[in-house]
């Protein structure tokens, strides 16, 4: 479907480049305090339309790249509370868990994956503690396929 000189092109430089390649990166327009799915609203990238509610559902089956970062503060939880997020695969917990500890201020989670998917298995952010996960700049959930 389509010829391939649209799928992969290589400028004189020997430069490629896939446009057609799974790619994402999403923010959060408005601040979100957990548990829950984080509710990234914003898309700034989004190739092929993968993405719905900031759950990404793989369009066919590779190895794919995720990063998550945003600053967090206490929310509803606890004063002592540990706050953490998960980059789930098909809402499996614990699948890759970021964690640290609340010490009065803004905390920052941030980490990155690369998952085996099949077409059609979804990743997603979940904040596992009543804290205040940020919004705008300071939040970014982003993707794409390695191959």
């Amino acid at each position: 479907s389509g010829n391939i000189n649209n799928r992969i092109k290589i400028d004189s430089t020997g430069a490629v480049t896939m446009p057609s390649q799974p790619v994402f990166s999403l923010r959060s327009s408005v601040s979100f305090t957990g548990a829950g799915v984080m509710p990234f609203t914003s898309e700034d990238v989004d190739v092929g339309n993968n993405c719905s509610g900031g759950v990404f559902t793989a369009p066919i089956a590779g190895k794919y790249f995720f990063h998550y970062h945003n600053n967090h503060t206490q929310g509803n939880a606890g004063a002592t509370s540990s706050l953490w997020a998960d980059i789930q695969k098909n809402s499996a917990a614990n699948n890759h868990r970021m964690y640290t500890q609340y010490n009065g201020g803004w905390e920052e989670l941030s980490g990155s994956v690369i998952y085996n998917l099949a077409a059609g298995d979804t990743i997603r952010v979940y904040l596992g503690t009543a804290h205040r996960a940020d919004a705008g700049g300071y939040s970014s959930f982003s993707g794409y396929l390695v191959g």
